[in-house]
């Protein structure tokens, strides 16, 4: 998102608390899981979560984060290095861009990744968020007393 469109939101996630894997049904050996709490979102709104990232780097890493548009979704970037390839999701065989809501009290995430041969993760991710509020309106506060002369 632009950083000057996400500045002026009047309601936008600001960041995360008590990110938590809360169960892991499966995940690949050969991939790393953390979860990211506080984390501050960025000018633009960009707030990763969790990651899963291999032990070798010739396979992708996933990047959770909040969703762009208005911070109920969790949505899985697939990298490699630091290049985005969300083209990828488009493509035979990968799934897990988006996940599934499956608790809305306790925000919790459904998340379920493959690539073309592989199963990387499936589980559930707890997410806490931090909202922000702009205001852009003026509060005024006045006083008046009524005096009656008799």
């Amino acid at each position: 998102m632009d950083k000057k469109q996400f500045s002026n939101k009047q309601i936008k996630v600001g960041g995360t608390t008590g990110v938590k894997i809360v169960s892991t049904k499966h995940k690949d050996d050969d991939y790393n899981a953390r979860s990211l709490s506080n984390k501050k979102a960025s000018e633009t709104g960009h707030v990763v979560i969790a990651e899963l990232f291999p032990k070798d780097e010739r396979l992708p890493r996933f990047e959770f984060r909040i969703g762009h548009d208005d911070g109920n979704k969790v949505d899985v970037d697939i990298l490699f290095g630091d290049k985005n390839c969300n083209h990828l999701w488009k493509e035979k065989g990968y799934e897990g861009h988006h996940t599934k809501l499956t608790d809305d009290e306790k925000r919790e995430y459904s998340v379920s990744i493959e690539i073309p041969g592989r199963k990387i993760f499936k589980g559930v991710v707890k997410v806490g968020l931090l909202t922000e509020l702009n205001l852009h309106d003026k509060v005024t506060i006045g006083e008046s007393v009524d005096v009656k002369i008799i």
